[in-house]
C-alpha cells in the first residue's frame, strides 16, 4: 500500500465506527470503545489527526494531541503532547506514524510524548526525538499517608473548593503561585490559571478538588485532585482509588506538598478512598511521597504493577528541554484519560 492511498485529516465525529475499528485491531475487541471519550474530542477542533485509507475508508492511523504550553528555561513555547500514536497492525510499514507527528510539528513550537511503550519509544527514538526519561508512579494506602502527613504548622492554611469547567471560580491564586514559583532550569507544563481551565475543559464535565495552600495569606502551593470511578483501573478491583492530578510548589518545598497531600487524603478518607496515586519527576517530590508510604513499584495481590504504571518521556531536540521536568498526571494526560467517561 503506497503512502498515497492514504489522507491525513481531522477526525468527525462519523469517524467514531472507524476509530473503534482502529482500537479493536490494536488492542482487541474489549477496546472498541477506548477512542470514544478521549480527552480531543473535548477541544475547539478535535486536536487530532488521522489517516484515512482512501480505498477502503478505514481509519489506519492516529496520532491525537493536546495543545498547551511549555517553560524551557527562561522561554515559554507553544507546544503539543502526544497522547495517542497507534498505527493498525494491517497497515504497518507504511509510514503513517511518522507522517502524522511530522504533519503535527508542523503546527507546534515544540512537541514531547509521555506514558509511551517500549515500541512507541523505539518508532520517536527513530524520528530523532531524545530525553527517554521514566518516571515510576506511586501508590500508597490513604490513611497511611494522612496518618504521616501530620498537621499544617502554625501560618500555613489550605483552603478547599470544587472545580469544573463550569464552575472553576476565581483561579487568581494559581497564577499567583505560578509567577512566584521558584524552580531552577525548569522544563515544564506552564500550570497558571489558564491551563487549569483548560484541563476542565477537556475533561468533559468532570469535577475535581483544588486545594490551595496559603502562608500568612500568600498563596504558596496547590493540588488538584480526584476520585476515579470503581473499576478504572483493574488492578486495584472494586477498591476506590484517588489521584493526585497536579500539584505545583517550589522544587524546595516539600513541607507545603506533605500538607497538601496530608490535606487530600483527610478528604479521601471522608469519601472511603482506600488508594492514592501520583507522579513526579522531582527527586525531592518523589521522596516526599515515599515518606508518606507511596511505593514504586507497586505490587498488588502479587502482580508487580511497577512496570505497565511509569511514565516514559520523549521530546524533540530542544534547547532547554533538557532541565529539571515537573512531571505529573497532567503531563502525560493519564488523568484526563484514566475514566474517561467518569
Amino acid at each position: 500500500m503506497a503512502p498515497t492511498d492514504y489522507l491525513l485529516r481531522r477526525p468527525l465525529r462519523a469517524d467514531r465506527p472507524g476509530l473503534a475499528k482502529l482500537a479493536a485491531a490494536v488492542w482487541g475487541p474489549a477496546e472498541a470503545e477506548r477512542f470514544s471519550e478521549r480527552l480531543w474530542w473535548n477541544d475547539d477542533e478535535a486536536h487530532c489527526l488521522i489517516a484515512e485509507h482512501v480505498p477502503s475508508g478505514d481509519v489506519a492511523a492516529i496520532c491525537a494531541q493536546r495543545r498547551v504550553r511549555f517553560l524551557l528555561a527562561t522561554r515559554v513555547a507553544p507546544t503539543s503532547t502526544a497522547s495517542d500514536w497507534y498505527v493498525a497492525p494491517g497497515h504497518a510499514g507504511a509510514g503513517l506514524g511518522k507522517a502524522l507527528v511530522r504533519k503535527g510539528e508542523d503546527t507546534s513550537g515544540f512537541m514531547y510524548t509521555s506514558a509511551i511503550s517500549e515500541s512507541a519509544a523505539d518508532g520517536f527514538g527513530r524520528l530523532g526525538w531524545v530525553g527517554d526519561r521514566r518516571f515510576p508512579m506511586s501508590a500508597g494506602l490513604v490513611p497511611l499517608a494522612r496518618s504521616l502527613a501530620g498537621r499544617p504548622t502554625a501560618g500555613l492554611d489550605v483552603e478547599h473548593r470544587t472545580v469544573s469547567a463550569d464552575d472553576a471560580g476565581d483561579l487568581a491564586p494559581i497564577d499567583q503561585i505560578w509567577e512566584h514559583l521558584t524552580w531552577p532550569a525548569a522544563a515544564m507544563m506552564v500550570r497558571d490559571a489558564a491551563n487549569l481551565r483548560q484541563h476542565l475543559a477537556l475533561a468533559g464535565g468532570r469535577r475535581y478538588s483544588l486545594l490551595v495552600a496559603r502562608r500568612h495569606r500568600q498563596p504558596i502551593g496547590y493540588l488538584l485532585y480526584r476520585t476515579l470511578p470503581r473499576h478504572a483501573l483493574n488492578a486495584f478491583g472494586a477498591a476506590r482509588v484517588g489521584i493526585v492530578s497536579d500539584y505545583l510548589v517550589d522544587e524546595a518545598d516539600v513541607a507545603t506538598l506533605r500538607v497538601l497531600v496530608g490535606e487530600a487524603c483527610r478528604r479521601w478518607s471522608a469519601e472511603r478512598v482506600k488508594v492514592l496515586m501520583a507522579l513526579s519527576a522531582a527527586e525531592g517530590h518523589r521522596s516526599t511521597f515515599s515518606r508518606l508510604g507511596l511505593l514504586r513499584p507497586v505490587t498488588v495481590g502479587g502482580r508487580l504493577l511497577g512496570g505497565r504504571m511509569t511514565s516514559r518521556s520523549m521530546h524533540q531536540p530542544e534547547p532547554g528541554a533538557e532541565g529539571h521536568w515537573h512531571l505529573t498526571f497532567a503531563d502525560n494526560d493519564t488523568d484526563l484519560i484514566l475514566g474517561a467517561a467518569g
